[in-house]
């Protein structure tokens, strides 16, 4: 198994999802998150009345995985990860 790179583009209680090269989709379970070292904190709900109706919700302020040693988010500033790919699904397109 070899080590890779990806960029945290999106962050979820079940799943941290990651793009590599700008073309590959890469997918870490939960199951594979260390819960000794990390937790997720979760952002603010899209109805909560102190955004207002008219708040457009961005991907980073759903959650983020983050430290439970220093708060640092998971791929720290730049979201770089690197991971161990474990598995592969190779899906073609006709």
């Amino acid at each position: 198994m070899l080590p890779a790179v990806g960029r945290v583009n999106l962050c979820s209680p079940d799943h941290v999802s990651l793009l590599i090269h700008r073309t590959f989709n890469a997918s870490i379970p939960r199951y594979h998150i260390p819960g000794d070292e990390w937790v997720f904190q979760y952002g603010p709900a899209e109805n909560d009345p102190e955004l207002g109706p008219d708040t457009a919700m961005e991907k980073e302020d759903a959650g983020r995985w983050i430290s439970r040693r220093d708060g640092q988010r998971l791929g720290g500033e730049l979201g770089d990860l690197e991971f161990t790919v474990t598995g592969c699904v190779v899906s073609l397109v006709a």
